[in-house]
């Protein structure tokens, strides 16, 4: 089975870049870069990640630039 995880974010400035990024450990060394973006003309992004069946815990942060 698999489903899906939405990012709904609000309250960026606009054209404000962003990293998105997802470990399944938490230690610095393990973050990988799932997408780079801009906030939208009114501070907001959006993003569905498609997550597999089995997939292991999965920890996300978003890194302003």
């Amino acid at each position: 089975m698999t489903g899906s995880l939405v990012f709904s974010v609000s309250g960026g400035n606009n054209s404000w870049p962003f990293v998105l990024l997802a470990s399944t450990n938490l230690a610095p060394a393990h973050w990988v870069l799932v997408t780079t973006n801009e906030f939208d003309a009114g501070g907001n992004f959006n993003l569905t990640n498609n997550i597999g069946s089995g997939s292991p815990q999965t920890f996300y942060k978003l890194q302003l630039q």
